[in-house]
């Protein structure tokens, strides 16, 4: 099995194909719409491209929208650190982990190198949370405060460090002037989110799909609608 999946690798050969996106006005909402197929000619695309476009309407033919809830993550582990600030801050993952350690030793967060994502029962999460009242992420910790304190738990325990929590409630301010670089503002806050998310009630949400025909050709489009906030 290993030979032929190395034998398919070898000769994939990567075609050309293109996608169709248009812009429409919705009630002075500009909205994107998706073709619902590729297309590996390009004449045919621009053929497509010209019946929709100019003064083309669309039509909605499908709208969909169904409740759904987001749980809310696990906690903050040392991979999913270095995962998070590439994809939401752009911070390469060893620039993302050096960051973290500084923070650690200057008492603003814990050991960032941990395999954890289980809170251990001898670490006060009201403690935490008081703690960070004192900062910028006061108010929620506050709402947090006054409801029940329900952590969610992953699977992986390292049995040495627990997951990565802030450890000092901090502003915006404070950190700025202490490191004189915004990127550690941004990695104190993401490690303060993920820890207050990690204790907050799911949040509902309305998921939308709505399909239109343009000119005979389908264009699609994905939507979230918050409904309630986990506050």
């Amino acid at each position: 099995m290993v030979v032929q999946r190395a034998l398919e690798r070898e000769n994939f050969r990567p075609e050309k194909y293109y996608t169709l996106h248009i812009m429409v006005d919705v009630n002075g909402m500009k909205v994107v719409l998706n073709h619902d197929g590729t297309f590996k000619d390009r004449q045919e695309a621009e053929k497509v491209l010209s019946l929709v476009s100019s003064r083309a309407k669309a039509r909605v033919i499908i709208a969909n929208y169904r409740e759904d809830f987001i749980e809310p993550p696990v906690p903050l582990d040392t991979i999913e650190l270095e995962r998070r600030a590439s994809r939401f801050l752009n911070t390469r993952p060893k620039a993302a982990l050096d960051i973290a350690e500084e923070l650690y030793r200057h008492g603003y967060i814990s050991y960032p190198r941990t395999e954890t994502t289980i809170y251990p029962p001898t670490l006060s999460l009201r403690q935490v949370l008081l703690e960070l009242t004192h900062g910028e992420h006061g108010n929620y910790a506050k709402t947090l405060l006054s409801m029940s304190v329900r952590p969610t738990r992953g699977d992986s325990n390292d049995g040495a460090h627990p997951p990565i929590y802030p450890t000092r409630g901090a502003t915006r301010q404070e950190i700025l002037k202490r490191f004189k670089n915004e990127r550690y503002w941004k990695i104190y806050d993401l490690v303060v989110r993920h820890f207050l998310a990690t204790l907050s009630p799911p949040t509902r949400v309305e998921r939308q799909k709505i399909i239109a025909d343009v000119s005979g050709h389908r264009f699609s489009v994905d939507g979230l609608k918050i409904i309630d906030k986990a506050t």
